[in-house]
């Protein structure tokens, strides 16, 4: 019962972070957001290195291949200067600060808990998807509304979209439970690429120069970060074993009766 009740604490967080979302949507333009909202790689490595500092480093070329994806998703998401991205209204600031932190928070404890339990995944999920249900009725009671009133107007491609969210939540979580946060930030880093290239090729979206240059950008640190593990994960390759073999008429000692065996 114990451990059940600690999966309200993550969900409790993404409950919130969803809704600030809106929030900074409300204060902030789409092409700022679009930008500020990749503050969550930073956040989300610093509250790893908080969490798991001590038993899983991160190491120098890895922090490197992080902030290269963060420079990355920043430039291909930048519509107007740097400058004029930041004069947006500071409460908007304020917002996209919280929320990236309440994400980053509620990522790591996601990913401590389901590391923590030999439990089944699934039934790791049902835990922490039924505190979300709870809070998200608990929010419309609140409001007057039923989770029926929710449904009112949908069409098969707004099921096909809830369909395919709810997939993406599990293969969240399985990124979670077997790699860690920081393959999640690479991996969700690839999808907004990807969804660039498929809104090109489908809907004849134009990519624009800075696209392709925070793909490249994007590109090498993913590179710099599979190819440079940290010390604690590279693989020790033991020391070739020695077969010393006797003669009768030669000591044993002797180093032409040493054959080393790869």
């Amino acid at each position: 019962m114990h451990s059940t009740l600690l999966y309200g604490a993550p969900a409790l967080l993404y409950f919130v972070n969803n809704n600030v979302a809106f929030w900074c949507m409300h204060y902030l333009d789409p092409g700022a957001y679009s930008v500020l909202v990749q503050l969550k790689i930073a956040t989300t490595v610093v509250a790893f290195r908080v969490a798991f500092g001590a038993t899983r480093p991160i190491g120098t070329r890895r922090w490197a291949a992080l902030a290269l994806l963060l420079a990355g998703c920043v430039t291909s998401q930048l519509r107007e200067s740097l400058g004029e991205t930041l004069a947006q209204p500071v409460v908007g600031l304020a917002l996209v600060v919280l929320q990236c932190t309440i994400s980053a928070v509620a990522s790591v404890a996601t990913e401590w808990l389901l590391k923590r339990s030999r439990q089944s995944i699934h039934l790791q999920n049902v835990q922490l998807y039924s505190f979300g249900m709870l809070f998200g009725n608990v929010a419309l009671a609140a409001k007057g509304l039923t989770p029926l009133d929710l449904v009112r107007g949908w069409n098969a491609a707004t099921y096909a979209s809830l369909l395919l969210l709810s997939f993406t939540g599990l293969a969240v979580s399985f990124v979670m439970k077997w790699a860690d946060n920081l393959i999640k930030v690479f991996a969700t880093a690839g999808s907004m690429f990807l969804t660039t290239a498929a809104a090109s090729v489908l809907f004849g979206s134009p990519v624009r120069p800075q696209q392709w240059v925070g793909a490249v950008v994007a590109s090498v640190a993913l590179y710099l970060y599979a190819t440079n593990p940290p010390q604690s994960e590279r693989v020790v390759r033991p020391a070739p074993l020695r077969i010393v073999t006797t003669s009768r008429s030669q000591p044993c000692s002797s180093a032409r009766d040493t054959e080393k065996i790869p």
